[in-house]
């Protein structure tokens, strides 16, 4: 059921997004997510249940190893892809 919903709401997306560029241009389907996501960040506090977890001894630092890592393997990627038509995949 839930492959379902979620296929039936990315298709009805779809239609409204359609109906949108072909009446008001392309540019509307950036704009349309400025309403939305204000409704969505208005709506959370008062649906979401407030969730805290519980305070251990160690301390919640930020993982900088880790964060650089990420960003590092990201860019990496974004590189290969966007030189592999000159580079080839093999290089």
């Amino acid at each position: 059921m839930r492959s379902w919903t979620t296929t039936g709401g990315a298709a009805v997306g779809l239609l409204p997004g359609g109906v949108l560029t072909q009446y008001a241009g392309w540019r509307w389907n950036f704009f349309i997510n400025v309403p939305v996501g204000l409704t969505v960040l208005a709506l959370v506090p008062r649906l979401v249940p407030d969730h805290r977890p519980e305070r251990t001894g160690r301390r919640g630092l930020p993982d900088a190893p880790g964060a650089m890592l990420v960003t590092a393997g990201l860019m990496a990627g974004v590189l290969a892809f966007s030189q592999a038509p000159e580079w080839g995949w093999t290089d």
